[in-house]
């Protein structure tokens, strides 16, 4: 409980005039002190009635990207049988929601008026109850631990799409090889039926004309590889690996879009994971939200770990926040390896990769064209 600036200055003229009292020996001036010394008691008491009697229910879990504000509603429930108001609640110093006035026993659901400007997972585990009823003389607040989180996207962006390698046959894939294949999207001809070819394959029409049975061709649909390392090394309070993460994270969207397999490797963990081409993107995001920063130097021997844990086949693509001579030796020696090899660094990044490397620089909202 602590007395607001209003309530100070109301102290003060309190103070001033029992202190005129006592001079000029009157008492009606102790009327007004008398006056204010009550509305600061009231207020100690509406105050503390305030947040003692109102209880907060979040949703459990609600999933957002940079920028954005909550638009479910949080449970507000006053169980004190006489009204309450002038609440705030708080989570980390930073106002979620207001509420200015609940009558007894009522409840109300009221949209939080946050908005999450960072990439992570903000959980209320530790919102503050703060209410100044009712004058805004006395502010008085109290800890609630509630159950729920939001969990806040990286803001994703049209980003160009990263060097692929290692393609396969696949049905729907974007790209077209020199083959043809017994299915497809684009028609490509007709050839003469071979033993072990699928009845579903004949084209009946042209069988019926007398020259044999004749099936149908496709263009052959291939998908590529791509791997994404990132390296979540950081400055605990710094966006780097906030922007980061939207670089990697457009790129993998980017060569999902265009029909590749993605393998993601995040150094701090050094744990693949392996997207097929069209990944339901909802996976990805969470993912990239609850990568938390690595207070460290970065680290030559985590990329030469990484190069090895992702398929051979694939062409990598290094998004890091920083570089430094061990990592750009190591960077250089798999790219020795006949690997396709591409970094991504920050604008205004210093690096010193040979000539072999492909270096596109990125910012906050854009890959940029190499």
């Amino acid at each position: 409980m602590r007395v607001t600036k209003t309530g100070l200055l109301l102290a003060g003229i309190a103070v001033a005039l029992y202190l005129a009292s006592l001079t000029s020996q009157s008492a009606f001036l102790l009327l007004p002190v008398g006056i204010i010394g009550g509305c600061l008691l009231l207020n100690i008491f509406g105050a503390r009635r305030s947040v003692r009697k109102v209880q907060v229910e979040p949703p459990a879990s609600t999933s957002l990207a940079e920028g954005q504000s909550l638009s479910q509603p949080w449970r507000v429930e006053n169980v004190s049988k006489r009204d309450v108001g002038q609440i705030t609640i708080e989570s980390l110093g930073e106002s979620l929601l207001q509420v200015s006035a609940l009558n007894g026993r009522t409840k109300a659901n009221i949209v939080p008026t946050r908005q999450f400007l960072r990439r992570g997972v903000y959980r209320f585990n530790q919102l503050q109850l703060v209410s100044t009823f009712p004058f805004g003389l006395v502010k008085c607040s109290r800890q609630v631990v509630a159950k729920g989180e939001v969990v806040v996207y990286p803001a994703i962006y049209p980003a160009p799409c990263p060097k692929a390698a290692g393609f396969d046959a696949v049905v729907g894939g974007k790209f077209h090889g020199q083959r043809r294949s017994a299915a497809g999207t684009h028609f490509a001809g007709l050839r003469p039926f071979h033993a072990g070819d699928p009845l579903k394959q004949i084209h009946w029409k042209s069988s019926s004309k007398g020259r044999g049975l004749m099936v149908k061709t496709f263009e052959e649909e291939l998908s590529g590889r791509v791997a994404i390392i990132t390296d979540a090394v950081g400055v605990a309070d710094s966006t780097a690996l906030d922007d980061c993460l939207r670089a990697a994270g457009s790129l993998i969207f980017a060569a999902l879009d265009a029909g590749h397999h993605v393998e993601w490797v995040n150094l701090a963990t050094q744990m693949p994971e392996l997207f097929p081409p069209f990944t339901d993107g909802q996976e990805i995001l969470d993912m990239l939200a609850h990568v938390e920063v690595l207070v460290s130097e970065p680290d030559g021997k985590r990329i030469s770990e990484a190069a090895g844990h992702v398929s051979r086949r694939s062409a990598i693509s290094f998004v890091l926040t920083q570089t430094n001579a061990s990592v750009e030796r190591a960077i250089e020696e798999v790219t020795s390896q006949g690997r396709s090899v591409t970094v991504y660094l920050p604008v205004g990044a210093v690096e010193n990769l040979g000539g072999g490397v492909t270096v596109i620089r990125y910012n906050a909202q854009e890959v940029l064209a190499s």
